[in-house]
């Protein structure tokens, strides 16, 4: 048989689209197993995910579901946070919006959008609080107004809700912020952050509260003993969005994020931004510059800040958020919440239902580099319904 030649002229061109198929199988490849290591487990959810919190001396993850509809039971799942495997579900209120774990005494605490009967009550909806050793509901009561996130001040029997509006000040409308007691949710002290306040973390060596308001581009500091306002940390021009903050004590900083700003002409790609602020002076230190965040936690055991995007997670440095490193996951719908058990390594993410755009091996591959090569195909249009989840990510990876 004869074998046919290669003109001198297409050679080196034959050899360099050799070269480049090579090149995108061992990368397509090296990215699949990089994807594959770092996911222990996925479980799909029927409904989207409310809230997510971690109690890091039992390794247990509390996933509160969204409600269903009227008269549907509000459910509270239990992982195992080292392997993803479902230990109980727990019957719990109705419309799920809140969680946070006092670890010392083992309980959860559960807010709700609805009163204890279940039904729309005005500014009121219910606190409960759940046994984790036995998953019994200990005791419920109403709270008013609801909260729509929550923090504890354990050390002093406090618990730190917050409210998305109702505070006129001015011409504006601010959130209100309520120190509680811990065992009777009843409102010691009431105090103010900015428009429309989403998080709440509270650091319990300074005492301080820090609250991340979505449209102020702010996070307000507050004393998280009595509410009192102690300043406010502006972190840029309007209409950026913040919605998270958390603190780490260890490295005596706050990170607060945004994800891609209002208006944005393509959300997937368009940038957002953490920033770095010093927890004893109030100073924003830095602001780097990430693509699409949308779920923030802090390892605090190895003083690293974990962001979640629609295709990984992000480590920052814990003192000046500086990126580190990325673990790369298969792309899906935005997470809706991130923790980070630092004992057993691994990450805990929860991510709403939505569409993913359908895996493109070529995805490394410049544009116009890609449109030069008729070999190559062009990218996937198409995309397929994906449910939410709860997974479990190896972050030694």
């Amino acid at each position: 048989m004869r074998r046919q030649r290669i003109p001198g002229g297409l050679a080196p061109l034959a050899v360099s689209a050799a070269a480049l198929i090579v090149v995108a199988a061992v990368a397509v490849a090296v990215t699949r197993w990089t994807e594959r290591s770092a996911v222990v487990r996925v479980t799909a959810l029927d409904r989207n995910p409310a809230a997510l919190a971690l109690d890091g001396r039992t390794g247990q993850a509390f996933v509160a579901l969204a409600s269903t509809g009227p008269g549907a039971r509000g459910r509270l799942l239990v992982f195992d946070s080292a392997t993803g495997t479902l230990l109980r579900t727990i019957l719990v209120g109705h419309a799920l919006s809140a969680l946070a774990v006092d670890e010392r005494a083992g309980r959860v605490f559960v807010a709700d959008d609805l009163d204890l009967g279940g039904s729309p009550s005005g500014s009121a909806g219910a606190l409960y609080v759940v046994d984790e050793r036995g998953g019994r509901v200990v005791s419920g009561v109403t709270l008013d107004p609801r909260a729509s996130a929550m923090a504890l001040y354990g050390d002093h029997g406090r618990l730190l809700t917050v409210t998305r509006g109702g505070v006129v000040v001015g011409a504006s409308v601010r959130g209100a912020v309520a120190v509680r007691d811990i065992r009777t949710g009843t409102i010691l002290h009431t105090g103010t952050a900015g428009a429309l306040p989403t998080a709440i973390a509270v650091d319990a060596r300074t005492g301080q509260a820090f609250a991340s308001n979505l449209f102020d581009n702010s996070v307000s500091v507050l004393d998280a003993g009595n509410g009192r306002g102690l300043r406010t940390v502006v972190l840029g021009p309007s209409p950026s969005r913040v919605t998270a903050v958390v603190v780490d004590g260890g490295t005596k900083r706050a990170f607060a994020f945004s994800p891609s700003p209002l208006g944005a002409s393509n959300p997937q790609t368009a940038s957002g931004s953490v920033a770095v602020i010093d927890i004893a002076t109030g100073r924003l230190l830095n602001t780097v510059a990430l693509r699409n965040p949308s779920a923030i936690t802090v390892d605090e055991r190895t003083g690293r800040v974990v962001v979640g995007g629609r295709d990984g997670l992000r480590i920052l440095d814990g003192v000046d958020g500086r990126p580190l490193r990325t673990i790369a996951v298969a792309a899906g719908p935005s997470p809706q919440a991130l923790a980070v058990d630092g004992r057993a390594g691994r990450a805990i993410l929860t991510r709403y239902s939505g569409a993913a755009r359908d895996s493109d091996p070529w995805a490394w591959m410049p544009g116009p580099l890609r449109d030069r090569l008729p070999f190559i195909p062009a990218p996937p249009a198409r995309f397929h319904d994906v449910p939410a989840s709860v997974s479990i990510l190896d972050l030694t990876r």
